[in-house]
């Protein structure tokens, strides 16, 4: 900085990086110049040496490792992450130099502070804001440091605010500390009831209606209940009709249920139609005959007289969302809907609207002024708003409305708390008044206690009007980006929903702030639903984007499918109510892994934006679907030198496509599906299946039967079962546990079939053994479990009865508790591959057993650099075994299961490593799955297989 206004020299003050020494000289203005850019070359130059690349980080040493080694590799190449950083901080710099963030992003002037200064204190979990100098205490060549760390790697990144919110750091340390106090239930102490009644006072003062006493509410365990008990406790009638919007939660769609058994119609309408509703629509409303009880309608005039010329009386309930959570369109005439429902209420006698509006994604990113609205009804979940408590939120009611309804139900149920007088032996009751009346047994009290500390932390930071502007800057800037993804040749890769489908951003950045608030305040809610599609125009599953983005670096939080709003789902992806009937009928369920049926996505992909979201997060979300779908059939510069150097260090493996010479030098067996494999030297094998004996034939299951997996359950890493063919008998262990022994010739298996699921596919079994059996396997592992058999009578007596191969390969995908074949096998050559992949990315080395394979073979001979590149088994269709002849039936799409040590359980990142070169559309493969072909063996029903 210049010294003093006489001088134009500028002091420099020099610190020692790792010393205490400091040094100042004085230079002009062109000696500076000339420092500088010398400084920064010997700097740069300093960090390209030290960081250079090494040949034998991406060698074959590594590859030719025991692969039961586990070492820690070297980390990722430094020059490459300093670009990437300096790439990253530019990004940055753009986004806050443009007016809008500028005078909107962060909460700038808050009590709090901008966010860059306290998100990575708020959420360590969290990836920290780059270095800006915005951050005490960090520099660049740190920051740099920190993004190649393994800890780097570990934080995530959260984007589904709008399925919860993330609690912050203090707002739990005050909860905690206000835990330690004594806080007894409200119907024993008035002090306790006291503090409830004063969370409820800052909960209607949020939603800006606590002021005149016009409104009253209750807490509920969240949204979802409160629809519930608006339901069942209002009056409907034959002549009542519940209107709600297409895009409303499934929980406002199943108010339907209620309403038409009590004799009322329902008519599910547009957002847009319900937002230019006049008092003529709600009129025309009523007399409009879609669903329910079609038969018992009738018609009625402007007057409220029936066409039979009885006066009919009705009440009738609207319920639509203020923000939509599938794609964040918002309904922004609500005031103007419920003058219209007060209109017709006004002219029509015997008639009365009522209106609901469902307010749980809209308030946790934006004001809710309730007074202004004029709604009858209003609910929301805490969660939603500051991430604890959960299983909390709230019924808000007019006064004058709720009192008016409730004295028109005598039949709602009523328990501890909602009474004034009771009489047990006579059918006497007396409610309470009000809403109370509707507050059954004790209420989440301590939760409500904690309301105050997740209200503190909204304030700190300005309230719900700055979180609003901020999650919009966020968004916007989302929705640009995503628009600038384009494959080779230009087609676009992003197809994006809902309101922001619609928006268009302003291509003239407007410096005036009010001009600039006015098109924030116009944009959709911070929640943007899309779809990827490929460079073929084909799409993406919703479900290889989930699973990917659990694997990225960092990990990324999202949400896929319909988010529980299926009429908003069926409006973006234009599909017909057959289109979801006939999904249906093909198996598809809501909340499954079916995205894609006959090329259209059932689903799609969510990202939102809430209090805590910053820069780093969107970037990190846009870079992911670039990396992964945008460039997806390019490897990185990483992974293609590693395969090259694999490939030129191995000259005996770039042939002219003679055969192969295969060796087998592994067998495993897993007597448990999930548990440890027990690695023979010789087995016996199924002839008809190729199955090993005893392979897979029992799992572990919980109390829906579905069976444990490792991925789940860890420690089942830790059960090692060890057969004995001779005596028949299992012997199980397992750290600091007595062996469990059983005798596999005495049958322990109850009479009673069970139906197992089994990664979606259900399989006939048994429970194995008497409460021993399962009380052991439940101790290690910490869950309730049970041990089950395979029950293989079905199949054995279609074979039995069989004379032809067909009916043996329809019928051994059901043998055992396999997922798709008897037999799963890999090439070591596969796995050395994947370790150099590995070694580069500093990660831990596998070995074969991580696949969990019956069959591991050493590959010598007969293979182009191409087949070394896309794994040798790749290319066979057939093998042969001794005087077997296998088929290869397909390849194995591999799941997290593959990341989990197979002797202690650590997770791991194979399954990342294995995407940069091994995916294949939605699947990523590992290892061929075969069946038996031929056997020249004719006695017996099994044969022996050897290792060699």
């Amino acid at each position: 900085a210049p010294m003093d206004n006489s001088t134009n020299n500028v002091s420099f003050i020099f610190h020692r990086r790792h010393g205490a020494e400091v040094e100042s000289t004085d230079l002009c203005h062109s000696q500076a110049l000339v420092f500088l850019v010398l400084l920064f070359s010997a700097y740069y130059l300093k960090v390209k040496k030290n960081h250079a690349p090494s040949r034998e980080m991406c060698g074959t040493n590594h590859h030719h490792h025991d692969a039961a080694g586990m070492q820690q590799e070297p980390q990722a190449d430094m020059g490459e992450v300093d670009a990437s950083f300096v790439d990253k901080i530019s990004r940055k710099k753009l986004f806050l130099s443009r007016p809008v963030n500028k005078f909107f992003f962060g909460y700038r002037g808050s009590k709090k502070g901008f966010i860059d200064t306290w998100r990575h204190i708020e959420f360590p979990s969290l990836v920290p804001p780059v270095e800006l100098g915005l951050v005490d205490n960090t520099n660049k060549e740190e920051a740099i440091k920190d993004a190649s760390t393994p800890l780097s790697a570990m934080r995530e990144v959260y984007l589904d605010y709008a399925g919860a919110a993330l609690p912050t750091k203090s707002q739990l340390h005050e909860a905690y500390n206000a835990a330690q106090q004594v806080f007894v239930n409200p119907h024993t102490s008035s002090e306790s009831a006291a503090i409830l009644e004063q969370a409820k006072q800052v909960v209607l003062d949020f939603c800006q209606c606590g002021n005149d006493g016009k409104y009253d509410m209750i807490f509920t365990s969240g949204t979802t209940e409160s629809l519930k008990i608006v339901a069942e406790s209002f009056p409907w009638s034959k002549g009542s009709v519940f209107v709600y919007s297409k895009n409303s939660h499934t929980s406002v769609v199943g108010m339907r249920n209620v309403a038409c058994s009590m004799g009322a119609t329902f008519k599910c309408r547009s957002l847009t139609a319900i937002c230019n509703a006049v008092p003529e629509t709600f009129a025309k409303w009523v007399n409009e005959v879609d669903h329910g009880c079609e038969s018992d309608r009738c018609s009625v005039n402007e007057k409220g007289v029936s066409n039979s010329g009885v006066q009919f009386q009705a009440d009738h309930l609207l319920v639509l969302p203020m923000e939509c959570n599938f794609g964040g369109t918002r309904a922004n005439s609500i005031s103007s809907i419920t003058a219209a429902a007060r209109e017709i209420n006004r002219r029509r006698n015997g008639h009365s609207w009522f209106t609901m509006i469902d307010i749980a994604k809209a308030a946790a990113t934006g004001p809710v002024n309730l007074a202004h609205l004029d709604v009858d009804f209003a609910c929301l979940s805490f969660y939603k708003l500051f991430g604890t408590p959960t299983g909390l939120g709230a019924l808000i009611v007019k006064r004058t409305v709720w009192n008016d309804l409730l004295s028109r139900n005598d039949n709602m149920y009523f328990g501890g708390g909602a009474v004034d007088s009771i009489l047990p032996s006579e059918n006497f009751v007396v409610p309470r008044k009000g809403l109370s009346r509707l507050v059954n047994g004790t209420v989440h009290y301590r939760g409500i206690s904690e309301l105050k500390h997740g209200f503190d932390e909204m304030n700190k930071i300005g309230g719900s009007d700055k979180i609003f502007f901020h999650t919009r800057c966020l968004a916007s800037e989302m929705v640009n980006r995503l628009r600038l993804l384009h494959h080779v040749g230009g087609k676009r890769a992003i197809v994006i929903y809902g309101a922001w489908a619609k928006w268009k951003s302003e291509k003239a950045q407007c410096c005036d702030f009010d001009q600039v608030r006015m098109q924030i305040e116009q944009m959709p809610g911070p929640t943007i639903a899309f779809n990827i599609q490929r460079s073929d125009g084909s799409f993406v599953g919703y479900s290889e984007v989930s699973n990917l983005a659990a694997l990225a670096s960092p990990r990324i939080h999202l949400r896929t499918g319909c988010f529980c709003n299926t009429g908003a789902c069926q409006e973006s992806l234009k599909l017909t109510n057959e289109d979801i009937k006939q999904n249906f009928a093909a198996g598809h369920v809501c909340g499954d892994q079916r995205d894609i049926i006959n090329g259209q996505p059932t689903g799609a992909v969510r990202i939102s934006f809430g209090k805590d979201s910053t820069w780093e997060d969107l970037d990190a979300a846009i870079e992911f679907i670039r990396k992964y779908f945008v460039r997806h059939n390019e490897l990185s510069d990483q992974v293609e030198k590693a395969l090259d150097e694999y490939v030129k260090q191995n000259d005996a493996l770039r042939h002219d496509g003679t055969k192969a010479d295969a060796k087998l030098t592994d067998i495993f067996v897993f007597p448990i599906k999930s548990c440890a494999a027990m690695r023979v030297h010789r087995w016996k094998m199924h002839k008809r299946s190729g199955k090993l004996a005893f392979d897979r034939e029992f799992a572990l299951i919980d109390s829906t039967g579905r069976a444990l997996r490792l991925s789940c359950y860890p420690k089942m890493a830790l059960i090692k079962p060890v057969l004995d063919l001779a005596s028949m008998k299992m012997i199980i262990s397992a750290p600091a546990c007595e062996n469990l022994i059983l005798d596999l010739k005495i049958i322990h298996s109850s009479d009673d079939t069970t139906d197992v699921s089994v990664c979606g596919k259900g399989c006939n079994a048994k429970i194995y053994g008497d409460g021993k059996v399962s009380n052991w396997f439940s101790a290690v592992l910490g869950v309730r479990c049970w041990l089950a058999k395979y029950d293989d009578t079905k199949v054995r007596n279609q074979w039995a009865n069989a004379h032809h191969s067909s009916v043996m390969k329809s019928s051994f995908q059901k043998f055992a508790f396999a997922n798709d074949a008897p037999i799963l096998l890999v090439s070591r050559n596969s796995v050395n591959l994947l370790n150099v992949i590995l070694s580069c990315k500093g990660q831990r080395l596998v070995d074969a057993r991580y696949f969990r394979p019956n069959l591991v073979v050493d590959v010598s001979l007969g293979h182009t650099a191409t087949a070394v590149m896309t794994n040798p088994e790749d290319l066979w269709s057939n093998l042969s075994i001794g005087n077997i002849t296998f088929n290869v039936t397909g390849k194995c799409a591999r799941c997290t299961m593959v990341d989990y040590d197979p002797t202690s359980g650590m997770k791991g990142k194979t399954l990342n490593a294995l995407a940069d070169y091994r995916r294949t559309k939605g699947s990523i493969y590992f290892g061929i799955f075969l069946e038996t072909a031929e056997c020249n063996i004719m006695d017996g029903e099994y044969f022996y297989i050897d290792v060699g």
